[in-house]
């Protein structure tokens, strides 16, 4: 008995785990479960993407539009490259063609053109969050940050309100505009040609498109002696430049010293073009027979004025601008890449932008370590941002030029100027669009396309891959200059 103890004490010992199993009848049916592997979620297109996504919807849209045999006035189907061309130019706002608006389009495909100018102007999902709002859809995180990309801030919890009120006060104005403009129109062409004319160019001048339908081809050339159309079409295309944010500063806070920043240098660089440029292009088209030297004095300084305001950043113009001298139009160039306020319909780098560099530039040759104006700091990321748009604008603009300079025999001003005036959606030309080659057209909507949404997706972008080191580096000089 003992032994027989002990060999069991040896046994559980050496016993193992697994060595003795317990099998016991399973009762009932066996339950079988299907187990998934974890399905990979798709990540969301950014804000930014779906951005570009809805414009280039819009293009796609217009161009299928123009093409068909109603758009145009000889009943036949126009080419691709015309019709992607114009449908480019009026969602991106800009006003280069390569044909007559006016001649060659129908009044079908001037609606068209109207509807893509306005979409694009006030920003694609600006108009798609007015119709969520109206349709009573609710507008998701996702959209809300896509429209404060589009119209350039603004609080997400608040962001459909900010459209609504910026589509009101858009319409607010073409209204006004309409009501100056018509009746001088009627002195031009009959009621219903008149109010036509008077709703494009309203339309067209707050959006900052340049498109006109004149028959003529020349711009407002036709109105050139007409102020209250001049002077109407100046107030809706600064208007436009300068954005809603601005003008609400404006009309609530109404003193200077209590806008934001962001306001302050809006106003003030805008001012300042719009004297310099005044200034300037009088003086060296004073003479000039082919541009303002065959005018009277009185309206050559209207017409420099014109220019410093419409020209800067809608394309409109009264003169031709290819008999104007190289220098003017140099000037043009820098005023064109410029352009207008962040967030409204003008294109360029922007005037915020602009400011920025400024101030940068001032901060460095007076030895400041930060970048200050109006009392107030600029936060150093903000600075790097604006010198990244602005090189980057620069990069793309002489790549333009390289590719048109290759394929086409025009001097290298107008190669210049077009490029510059793509870019900037700005729309004036020397009168070389139409001639140009199917390769340069090609190049030229896509350098529009980057334009009006390259400086806006370059922000958003940095802004979402902000990520701040969590450790610096030993620091060493290089050369500089």
């Amino acid at each position: 008995m003992h032994k027989l103890k002990e060999l069991t004490v040896q046994d559980q010992r050496r016993r193992r785990l697994g060595d003795r199993i317990l099998r016991r009848q399973s009762r009932g049916e066996t339950v079988q479960f299907h187990v998934e592997p974890d399905k990979v979620r798709r990540v969301p297109p950014s804000p930014a993407l779906l951005l570009i996504y809805g414009f280039l919807l819009l293009i796609l849209i217009g161009t299928i539009l123009l093409c068909l045999p109603i758009a145009s006035r000889n009943g036949q189907f126009t080419s691709i490259i015309t019709a992607l061309f114009t449908a480019t130019s009026a969602v991106c706002v800009t006003g280069l063609v390569v044909v007559n608006t006016g001649e060659y389009w129908s009044y079908f495909g001037q609606t068209v053109i109207l509807v893509l100018i306005q979409l694009g102007g006030l920003g694609f999902m600006t108009g798609a969050t007015v119709l969520f709002v109206l349709a009573g859809r609710r507008i998701t995180l996702q959209e809300r940050m896509l429209l404060r990309t589009s119209v350039g801030g603004g609080s997400l919890g608040g962001i459909d309100k900010l459209a609504l009120r910026i589509v009101g006060l858009a319409l607010l104005l073409e209204g006004i505009g309409i009501l100056i403009v018509f009746p001088r129109m009627l002195t031009y062409f009959d009621p219903l040609t008149a109010f036509w004319q008077s709703l494009f160019l309203t339309v067209s001048a707050f959006n900052n498109a340049g498109f006109d339908i004149t028959t003529t081809g020349t711009s407002l050339v036709p109105y050139s002696q007409d102020p209250v159309i001049l002077l109407s079409v100046c107030v809706l295309v600064f208007l436009g430049a300068i954005s809603y944010a601005v003008m609400r500063d404006i009309t609530t806070i109404r003193r200077f010293r209590g806008f934001t920043l962001d306001t302050k240098l809006v106003i003030v660089t805008t001012l300042s073009f719009v004297v310099i440029g005044t200034v300037v292009i009088l003086f060296s088209e004073f003479t000039n027979v082919g541009g303002m030297g065959g005018i009277g004095i009185g309206d050559r300084f209207a017409g420099s004025f014109f220019l410093s305001v419409a020209s800067r950043t809608a394309g409109f113009t009264i003169v031709d601008i290819g008999a104007m001298q190289d220098y003017t139009l140099f000037f043009l160039m820098v005023l064109m890449l410029v352009g207008g306020a962040s967030g409204s319909t003008a294109g360029g780098i922007k005037l915020n932008t602009f400011a920025v560099l400024g101030a940068s530039i001032i901060a460095v040759l007076r030895g400041r370590d930060k970048t200050e104006v109006f009392g107030r700091e600029i936060p150093d990321d903000q600075v790097r941002r604006a010198l990244t748009i602005g090189a980057l604008a620069i990069i793309w603009i002489h790549i333009t030029i390289i590719v048109l300079a290759a394929w086409e025999d025009f001097t290298l001003t107008e190669v210049f100027f077009e490029a510059v005036s793509a870019f900037s959606t700005n729309g004036l030309s020397t009168g070389i669009t139409g001639d140009l080659s199917s390769v340069s057209k090609l190049f030229l909507i896509l350098t529009m396309f980057v334009g009006r949404l390259g400086p806006m997706t370059i922000v958003f972008a940095l802004v979402q891959r902000h990520n701040p080191a969590r450790y610096r580096r030993a620091q060493e000089s290089v050369r500089i200059g």
